[in-house]
Protein backbone atom coordinates (compact mmCIF):
# COMPACT_ATOMS: atom_id res chain seq x y z
CA UNK A 1 0.00 0.00 0.00
CA UNK A 2 2.57 2.32 1.11
CA UNK A 3 4.35 1.61 -2.50
CA UNK A 4 1.04 2.21 -4.15
CA UNK A 5 1.09 5.97 -2.53
CA UNK A 6 4.39 6.43 -3.20
CA UNK A 7 4.03 5.50 -6.97
CA UNK A 8 0.94 7.92 -7.22
CA UNK A 9 2.45 10.69 -5.40
CA UNK A 10 5.80 10.53 -7.80
CA UNK A 11 3.19 10.19 -10.72
CA UNK A 12 1.46 13.24 -9.18
CA UNK A 13 4.86 15.02 -9.00
CA UNK A 14 5.41 14.25 -12.08
CA UNK A 15 2.54 15.56 -14.09
CA UNK A 16 2.61 18.48 -12.21
CA UNK A 17 6.45 19.15 -13.44
CA UNK A 18 5.35 18.77 -16.88
CA UNK A 19 1.67 20.39 -16.61
CA UNK A 20 4.60 23.32 -15.39
CA UNK A 21 6.57 23.40 -18.53
CA UNK A 22 3.80 22.88 -20.59
CA UNK A 23 2.63 26.25 -18.94
CA UNK A 24 6.08 27.28 -18.91
CA UNK A 25 6.58 26.42 -22.85
CA UNK A 26 3.35 28.17 -23.56
CA UNK A 27 4.17 31.20 -21.54
CA UNK A 28 7.62 30.80 -23.68
CA UNK A 29 5.77 30.89 -26.72
CA UNK A 30 3.09 33.86 -25.81
CA UNK A 31 6.05 35.68 -24.85
CA UNK A 32 7.73 34.99 -28.39
CA UNK A 33 4.46 36.35 -30.29
CA UNK A 34 3.94 39.33 -28.31
CA UNK A 35 7.55 40.76 -29.08
CA UNK A 36 7.25 39.59 -32.45
CA UNK A 37 3.65 41.33 -32.26
CA UNK A 38 5.30 44.28 -31.41
CA UNK A 39 8.42 45.00 -33.23
CA UNK A 40 6.32 44.47 -36.61
CA UNK A 41 4.09 47.64 -34.89
CA UNK A 42 7.41 49.42 -34.39
CA UNK A 43 8.75 48.77 -37.72
CA UNK A 44 5.97 49.77 -39.36
CA UNK A 45 5.71 52.70 -37.04
CA UNK A 46 9.24 53.73 -38.61
CA UNK A 47 8.75 53.29 -42.07
CA UNK A 48 5.95 55.47 -42.02
CA UNK A 49 7.33 57.93 -39.82
CA UNK A 50 5.32 57.87 -36.68
CA UNK A 51 1.95 58.67 -35.85
CA UNK A 52 1.85 61.48 -38.35
CA UNK A 53 4.34 60.47 -40.60
CA UNK A 54 5.26 62.65 -43.91
CA UNK A 55 1.42 62.43 -44.59
CA UNK A 56 0.03 65.76 -46.29
CA UNK A 57 -1.20 68.77 -43.86
CA UNK A 58 -4.84 69.99 -45.96
CA UNK A 59 -6.16 73.18 -45.12
CA UNK A 60 -9.46 75.07 -46.27
CA UNK A 61 -8.35 78.21 -46.28
CA UNK A 62 -11.27 80.09 -47.08
CA UNK A 63 -13.75 77.92 -44.98
CA UNK A 64 -15.82 76.60 -48.17
CA UNK A 65 -15.33 73.19 -46.95
CA UNK A 66 -12.92 72.55 -49.86
CA UNK A 67 -9.37 71.77 -49.69
CA UNK A 68 -7.26 74.34 -50.73
CA UNK A 69 -3.52 74.52 -49.43
CA UNK A 70 -1.36 70.87 -49.23
CA UNK A 71 1.61 70.60 -47.00
CA UNK A 72 3.75 67.67 -47.82
CA UNK A 73 6.37 66.78 -45.29
CA UNK A 74 9.54 65.11 -45.51
CA UNK A 75 11.62 63.94 -42.11
CA UNK A 76 9.49 66.57 -39.61
CA UNK A 77 9.69 69.71 -42.22
CA UNK A 78 7.36 70.89 -45.38
CA UNK A 79 9.52 70.18 -48.23
CA UNK A 80 6.31 71.25 -50.34
CA UNK A 81 3.13 73.46 -50.67
CA UNK A 82 0.46 73.13 -53.08
CA UNK A 83 -2.57 76.10 -53.03
CA UNK A 84 -5.41 76.89 -54.84
CA UNK A 85 -5.19 81.02 -54.32
CA UNK A 86 -8.14 81.53 -56.02
CA UNK A 87 -10.40 78.74 -54.78
CA UNK A 88 -11.72 77.74 -58.02
CA UNK A 89 -10.33 74.01 -57.09
CA UNK A 90 -7.24 73.64 -59.28
CA UNK A 91 -3.90 74.18 -57.85
CA UNK A 92 -2.13 77.36 -59.31
CA UNK A 93 0.59 77.68 -56.83
CA UNK A 94 3.44 75.16 -56.15
CA UNK A 95 6.78 75.87 -53.96
CA UNK A 96 9.78 73.25 -53.14
CA UNK A 97 11.73 73.54 -49.72
CA UNK A 98 14.84 72.67 -48.13
CA UNK A 99 15.04 71.54 -44.40
CA UNK A 100 15.87 75.83 -43.60
CA UNK A 101 12.73 76.45 -45.35
CA UNK A 102 14.43 78.00 -48.23
CA UNK A 103 12.44 77.88 -51.92
CA UNK A 104 14.11 75.64 -53.98
CA UNK A 105 11.69 75.39 -57.41
CA UNK A 106 8.48 77.59 -57.87
CA UNK A 107 5.77 77.50 -60.27
CA UNK A 108 2.21 79.08 -60.72
CA UNK A 109 -0.81 79.49 -62.84
CA UNK A 110 -1.16 82.82 -63.17
CA UNK A 111 -4.24 82.93 -65.49
CA UNK A 112 -5.78 80.36 -63.28
CA UNK A 113 -6.59 78.08 -66.76
CA UNK A 114 -5.14 74.77 -64.69
CA UNK A 115 -1.70 75.29 -66.12
CA UNK A 116 1.11 76.50 -64.60
CA UNK A 117 3.22 79.40 -66.73
CA UNK A 118 5.64 80.72 -64.53
CA UNK A 119 8.68 78.89 -63.14
CA UNK A 120 11.13 79.62 -60.61
CA UNK A 121 14.39 78.09 -59.78
CA UNK A 122 16.21 78.73 -56.78
CA UNK A 123 19.79 78.58 -55.25
CA UNK A 124 20.39 78.90 -51.21
CA UNK A 125 16.97 79.84 -51.51
CA UNK A 126 17.78 82.92 -54.04
CA UNK A 127 16.08 83.04 -57.36
CA UNK A 128 18.80 82.05 -60.38
CA UNK A 129 16.28 81.52 -63.39
CA UNK A 130 12.59 81.86 -64.41
CA UNK A 131 11.00 80.15 -67.38
CA UNK A 132 7.77 81.79 -68.48
CA UNK A 133 4.64 80.90 -70.50
CA UNK A 134 3.49 83.72 -71.50
CA UNK A 135 0.90 83.19 -73.78
CA UNK A 136 -0.45 80.16 -72.22
CA UNK A 137 0.13 78.04 -75.37
CA UNK A 138 1.69 74.82 -72.56
CA UNK A 139 5.08 76.45 -74.49
CA UNK A 140 7.89 78.14 -72.60
CA UNK A 141 8.91 81.51 -74.57
CA UNK A 142 10.80 83.72 -71.96
CA UNK A 143 13.73 82.78 -69.64
CA UNK A 144 15.83 84.69 -67.65
CA UNK A 145 18.92 84.44 -65.96
CA UNK A 146 19.14 86.25 -62.43
CA UNK A 147 22.44 87.59 -60.38
CA UNK A 148 21.86 87.59 -56.62
CA UNK A 149 18.22 87.33 -57.10
CA UNK A 150 17.74 91.20 -58.05
CA UNK A 151 19.42 91.67 -61.30
CA UNK A 152 18.78 90.40 -64.99
CA UNK A 153 21.76 89.52 -66.04
CA UNK A 154 20.44 87.82 -69.57
CA UNK A 155 17.28 86.79 -71.21
CA UNK A 156 16.18 85.08 -73.93
CA UNK A 157 13.17 85.32 -76.21
CA UNK A 158 10.40 82.76 -78.36
CA UNK A 159 8.68 86.26 -79.97
CA UNK A 160 6.67 84.07 -82.65
CA UNK A 161 5.87 81.10 -80.36
CA UNK A 162 7.38 78.75 -82.83
CA UNK A 163 9.84 76.71 -79.75
CA UNK A 164 13.04 78.85 -81.20
CA UNK A 165 14.73 81.17 -78.96
CA UNK A 166 14.50 84.67 -81.92
CA UNK A 167 15.87 87.06 -79.30
CA UNK A 168 18.67 87.18 -76.68
CA UNK A 169 20.12 90.28 -74.55
CA UNK A 170 23.06 89.77 -72.29
CA UNK A 171 23.48 92.76 -69.86
CA UNK A 172 27.16 90.63 -69.20
CA UNK A 173 28.26 91.96 -72.19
Amino acid sequence: MKEEILSLRASSLLGTVADSNRNHDWSNGLKKRSFLIILVFVLIFMVCGGLYGDSPVINDKNNDGDPDQWIEYKNDYPSSIKSDRNFDGKVDYYVELTKEGNKTYEEMDYNHDGQMDDFSFFEEGVIVRRKIDSNHDDQVDVWIFIHEGIYIKRYELDTDFDGTVDKVKDYDE
